[in-house]
């Protein structure tokens, strides 16, 4: 239970630094740039879609223990709901 936790955490955090933070603020943007068929219809682009980035990282970060990477995602994403501006 604590390494779910752990990992949810973990996911989140490296999520939230890739979709929001100022540090890959120039990568987005060039990202953004080089493939702009890549915007989801009307909304963001998927490199800012929390939901989108949550599911690679969680992917990478539990890539040797396959049973866990829905449960991770979830609680990432979960994570992710709670924040208020």
């Amino acid at each position: 239970m604590l390494e779910l936790i752990t990992l949810s955490l973990s996911t989140y955090a490296v999520t939230f630094v890739i979709a929001s933070s100022s540090l890959f603020e120039p990568l987005r943007t060039r990202i953004i740039r080089i493939t702009p068929r890549l915007k989801i219809g009307n909304h963001r682009h998927f490199i800012e879609c929390r939901m989108c980035v949550s599911a690679w990282v969680a992917l990478a970060i539990c890539n040797t223990d396959w049973k866990l990477i829905l449960p991770v995602y979830g609680l990432a994403y979960f994570f992710a709901t709670q924040e208020r501006k």
